[in-house]
């Protein structure tokens, strides 16, 4: 007596199933050659003088791609932004994030705005700054402010100075809202000038107007800072509230 066998089952996957992933994966793969064109494009001749025909060119697909994966040239523009501040934001409040737990019994100003300052100094410096991709960009949004106005606030400043006066106060309790925020303002603003000073000079400039090098740079800032805070607290200490 003939026993019906049974077929083992297919491992192959259904033809529209494999036929829908691939489709996708060539998508998303366009979708990043567009973000990664677009971002080089815009920091080398800026938003004003790239057109999306250009991005279409270079990154091999073409310009219905663009508008069906970003709606427009601003959108584009705003999404290369996005995903560079919120890689900025994150590296930046997980470092003061880590501070924190470097000694969560007692943790130290000094090793809090050391920490702020390295990562800070490390996500725009550069030897050759007009090489530096995300540099170039900021430098050019300052000058042709094509991004919404409250873009940049959004997504890093008020989320990191809110992690960074968290933090700060938590280090100084005796630290008042208003001076932790002026202690910020004076931080970020001293940093930041460390580093536009050397992309406006160049290295040509250099040899006119001496400038220290960066980690000499950082530790000035570190130590100006710390001793600016502890001055506060000398001052918040004494009854009458002024220093003798």
């Amino acid at each position: 007596m003939a026993h019906n066998q049974k077929k083992p089952p297919s491992s192959a996957s259904p033809p529209a199933a494999t036929n829908h992933d691939s489709a996708a994966h060539r998508a998303h793969a366009t979708r990043l050659r567009i973000l990664e064109t677009a971002e080089r494009m815009f920091a080398d001749r800026g938003y004003l003088h790239t057109s999306i025909r250009d991005i279409s060119r270079l990154a091999r697909c073409n310009l219905a791609a663009v508008n069906y994966h970003f709606g427009s040239k601003e959108k584009l523009y705003e999404q290369v932004f996005r995903q560079l501040l919120k890689h900025m934001r994150d590296q930046r409040i997980a470092a003061i994030q880590t501070a924190m737990g470097d000694d969560a019994d007692r943790p130290r100003l000094e090793n809090l705005l050391r920490r702020f300052a390295e990562v800070f100094l490390g996500q725009l410096d550069h030897d050759e700054c007009n090489e530096h991709k995300l540099m170039k960009l900021l430098m050019r949004e300052w000058t042709e402010s094509c991004l919404p106005q409250d873009l940049f606030a959004r997504e890093v400043v008020i989320p990191v100075k809110t992690e960074l006066q968290r933090a700060l106060q938590t280090v100084c309790p005796a630290l008042s809202d208003d001076r932790a925020q002026l202690c910020i303002h004076s931080l970020i603003g001293q940093l930041t000038h460390a580093i536009q000073i050397r992309c406006i000079l160049g290295s040509a400039g250099r040899h006119q107007v001496p400038i220290p090098d960066m980690p000499t740079l950082m530790e000035h800032i570190i130590v100006f800072t710390t001793a600016g805070i502890r001055h506060y607290l000398d001052v918040s200490s004494l009854p009458d509230g002024t220093k003798s």
